[in-house]
């Protein structure tokens, strides 16, 4: 199984999610369409998980709670 977080968020508010839990300024990052490009991608980061946690008997995490996770545990 591929398992993602609980919720699904464009790769754009990831990065914000992320920058504003580390104390970054994400003023400079730009929106841009991921459509139109030599490689297909998807437009946002996202998987349905409702039958891994059923099988895990457990709810995935939300993005915001991988988020904590990373910079948690970011090597010093």
């Amino acid at each position: 199984y591929n398992l993602g977080a609980a919720d699904v968020v464009s790769k754009l508010h990831f990065l914000e999610l992320l920058a504003d839990r580390m104390g970054e300024n994400s003023s400079h990052l730009i929106s841009a369409s991921v459509h139109g490009g030599e490689t297909p991608r998807a437009d946002s980061l996202g998987l349905d998980s409702r039958r891994a946690e059923k099988i895990l008997n457990r709810n995935l995490p939300t993005t915001k709670q991988v988020i904590e996770n990373l910079v948690n545990n970011q090597p010093s």
